[in-house]
């Protein structure tokens, strides 16, 4: 945001296949404590999109960029490219919502041994 005009280089990074179970998505106004403005997003896997707040979970991450090598290192190692062509395999084959929250436990449970 300056003088010269705006643009906001924060995102959220989704495969396409979620795209569909967006269900808000929002980037609020600068603040003056950070240079970035906060992405406020979320999923709904109901059949019907009839999410509440009840069933929504917040979370709020602040990018480091001390780790941006360590980040891109973790992200293209084999072991990590493995791991989310599993769990994509596994939400692709989903039918419901219940079925996603399945795959997603044990997708975490595996991997975290």
């Amino acid at each position: 945001m300056g003088r010269t005009g705006s643009s906001v280089v924060d995102y959220v990074i989704a495969t396409q296949n979620l795209f569909p179970f967006v269900n808000h998505f929002e980037v609020h106004e600068p603040n003056l404590l950070s240079d970035h403005c906060v992405v406020d997003f979320a999923f709904c896997f109901t059949k019907d999109f009839t999410c509440t707040d009840r069933n929504t979970l917040n979370v709020k991450s602040v990018w480091n960029k001390d780790y941006v090598h360590s980040y891109q290192t973790s992200l293209a190692s084999d072991i990590v490219k493995d791991k989310l062509n599993n769990l994509q395999y596994c939400i692709e084959s989903c039918v419901n919502g219940q079925d996603i929250d399945t795959c997603i436990y044990f997708s975490i449970k595996r991997y975290n041994r």
